[in-house]
């Protein structure tokens, strides 16, 4: 592996020379190798590391979620979630993705039946999202997330699972990790699991299946926070895409998080 200096570093993420030692020493940057109290051997490969300063919605309130009332919502946490809520939620994410499978296609599949009129990539998608909504929940982060994708593409497309679309997207769904783990810390449950799929979806940092996955870790947030998934109905997918669009580029997350909350409500109505 080659190795670049601090100023070579400096130089090629266009910042100063004691911002580098600083990531350095932070171990913001993976294979740094420290000599002395000053020089670093730098992996020359290594992208420009995200600076937490420089996160696309500093504060809280820039995502907009108006005055929402999450007491009903509430009253299902530790509550299991619905029968279907893997069916539906496999279905949401392809809807999501534009594909044209049905829901009675995704059921079928589910049933173990041979659909003569998906291919065996799909089958095996299919299957393969389910799995990951079976399953127990784990902690969320930026490489538990890219697990997922290449999880769900294992057998389907193995050249692109877990890879970016770009730097572009990279270096944004590393600053939504950021985000997810610092600055939404203290929000609502339900409004932190809705900006981490509003803003996957926005992002859409890998080179497919971004609403599966989106869907996949909106699921997993709520239940680490105790909550069933998200009930959503099949016939919901046009107002779950009026309600992402929505967001825009001002984050207003008002349409999105009352959508949310009424999916987990509605299992109490």
């Amino acid at each position: 592996m080659d190795y670049i200096s601090v100023k070579e570093a400096a130089a090629n993420w266009q910042i100063s020379e004691r911002r580098v030692r600083s990531l350095c020493a932070d171990g913001r940057i993976e294979g740094a190798a420290r000599h002395g109290d000053w020089a670093w051997s730098i992996p020359a490969t290594t992208a420009r590391p995200i600076d937490g300063r420089s996160l696309r919605f500093i504060k809280n309130e820039s995502f907009r979620t108006g005055a929402q009332n999450y007491a009903p919502a509430d009253i299902m946490r530790n509550e299991p979630s619905s029968s279907s809520a893997v069916k539906d939620s496999v279905f949401m994410g392809l809807c999501l993705d534009d594909s044209r499978i049905t829901i009675e296609q995704v059921e079928a599949v589910l049933e173990n039946q041979i659909v003569s009129s998906l291919s065996l990539a799909q089958h095996i998608l299919i299957a393969n999202t389910a799995t990951f909504l079976e399953d127990s929940v784990s902690e969320i982060s930026d490489y538990s997330i890219r697990m997922v994708h290449r999880s769900i593409l294992t057998s389907v497309d193995n050249g692109s699972r877990g890879s970016f679309r770009d730097r572009t997207s990279q270096h944004e769904f590393t600053t939504l990790m950021l985000q997810y783990k610092k600055d939404w810390e203290a929000l609502h449950p339900i409004a932190r699991a809705t900006f981490l799929f509003g803003e996957l979806m926005r992002i859409k940092p890998f080179i497919n299946s971004n609403g599966l996955v989106a869907i996949c870790m909106l699921q997993d947030s709520l239940r680490i926070s105790g909550y069933p998934m998200a009930d959503v109905a099949p016939s919901d997918c046009e107002e779950l895409k009026a309600a992402m669009a929505a967001i825009g580029k001002r984050g207003n997350y008002q349409t999105l998080v009352k959508f949310i909350c009424d999916s987990i409500s509605r299992k109490a109505q």
